[in-house]
């Protein structure tokens, strides 16, 4: 025991003096000793088994943190809760289960990304919700319109309003009556109108329009024969381009505005793109 107290006393060389304030060759004394431990600072070597900060908390700085359990505590409460940007002078790739922004995204990789997206539901199946789906298959829908719209006299008239019964890739606009071709291609369109108040005489049609104006592309005529019933529908195979539009229009001549027919599917359209 006073061989090691002699060697203590008497190190020839600490360890510690890089970071305590003692030289080589130097006597420590008990009390010096002391301090010496209570400040003691490792510069190699490992420590195993230890606990850090088992009685009192300090800080610490590391060069890799890893963790066996649960972490926990204030510092790392207050921490997450409030992180530094990620990436913020230096960018890094991430992986996230779930990531959400507050403000714009924007970036190279974004953009790119944004642009050719993978294909959602490839592997598994999820929910999703969109304001738009459209698909690539081939276009074919049905709508019934029940609007009750009032139609000029003497004018052909867009006829819209409509409600869908089906519609595969969300080619029809139902609010304007638009359709637009997704694809060059031959697509069949039948249109039908009624009116359940013309008197006899009048003249009644139903067309169809390639663009916003212009005279019909197709159209079929009426004669009108009674008050209550007056029926006429147009049918076409039509040639269109990708992107043109088409419209189904309504007339009538009985002198002023009269109503369609408020009952489905009295007044309807329906359109399918052919193979």
């Amino acid at each position: 025991m006073k061989k090691l107290l002699a060697l203590l006393l008497f190190l020839p060389a600490l360890a510690w003096a890089q970071c305590n304030p003692f030289a080589a060759q130097q006597v420590l004394t008990a009390s010096g000793l002391n301090t010496a431990l209570s400040a003691a600072c490792i510069t190699s070597g490992t420590i195993n088994s230890a606990v850090i900060g088992g009685t009192t908390a300090a800080a610490g700085s590391f060069t890799t943190l890893s963790a066996s359990g649960a972490v926990s505590g204030t510092g790392f409460s207050t921490y997450l809760a409030s992180p530094p940007a990620i990436g913020g002078t230096a960018a890094a790739a991430g992986s996230f289960t779930t990531l959400s922004a507050s403000s714009t995204v924007s970036g190279t990789g974004f953009s790119t990304y944004l642009a050719s997206p993978p294909a959602i539901g490839t592997t598994a199946a999820a929910a999703g919700k969109f304001t738009t789906l459209q698909g690539t298959s081939l276009a074919h829908l049905k709508y019934n319109n029940t609007s009750a719209q009032s139609i000029p006299n003497n004018a052909y008239t867009t006829v819209t309003g409509w409600t869908s019964v089906f519609d595969a890739n969300s080619n029809f606009a139902a609010s304007t009556g638009i359709f637009t071709a997704p694809a060059t291609a031959n697509y069949r369109i039948s249109c039908q109108m009624n009116w359940t108040s013309l008197s006899a005489g009048a003249v009644v049609a139903a067309g169809l329009f390639i663009g916003a104006v212009g005279s019909p592309d197709s159209a079929s005529y009426t004669p009108t024969t009674t008050a209550t019933t007056n029926f006429v529908q147009v049918n076409a195979t039509m040639s269109l381009t990708s992107g043109n539009t088409v419209a189904c229009k309504a007339f009538q001549n009985n002198g002023a505005a009269a109503a369609l027919s408020s009952i489905a599917p009295q007044v309807q359209i329906s359109i399918d793109q052919l193979p």
